[in-house]
């Protein structure tokens, strides 16, 4: 059963995360203080089980290399079907579900510099070769906007 504090509680789970700054992002766009945990596993043997994470915590973030992880016990957004990867997970009405917000936040991108639909794969294309090189943290900011507006209320 979980235990229903006051504090929001979230986590990050992903491999070599020790230098995230996930917390403080949150806690700049809540504007208060939040429970954060970063789940660092070596490698996907030491992933602890969906419903023990979201047990514990109110939302999940994941990144490399454990976005497909999770797929295959979540109700998967459209947007997680077209990209085959989640890094955002929750629980509502005793179901899981998985999101992907950098394809929402490129898809934003795309949307708000009117950039022609035929360039959005182009787009994606340059998000994956930015996250296979590691610096995908700058579009880790649609995971943190998900979870800003979902506690914002």
């Amino acid at each position: 059963m979980r235990i229903f504090l006051s504090m929001i509680r979230l986590a990050l789970i992903g491999k070599n995360i020790t230098h995230s700054k996930s917390q403080e992002v949150y806690e700049s766009l809540l504007k208060k203080e939040i429970h954060y945990d970063l789940i660092d596993c070596p490698s996907s043997y030491d992933i602890p089980s969906i419903s023990k994470l979201l047990g514990n915590y109110d939302g999940v973030s994941v990144t490399a290399p454990y976005k497909k992880h999770f797929l295959s016990k979540t109700n998967q957004s459209e947007e997680v079907v077209k990209v085959g990867g989640a890094n955002c997970l929750s629980l509502k009405n005793e179901k899981y579900f998985s999101f992907n917000t950098d394809f929402l936040a490129a898809r934003e991108l795309v949307k708000k510099y009117k950039i022609e639909e035929a360039l959005f794969l182009t787009v994606c294309s340059l998000i994956l070769l930015t996250w296979i090189s590691g610096l995908f943290g700058v579009l880790q900011i649609g995971s943190y906007l998900f979870y800003a507006a979902s506690f914002a209320a």
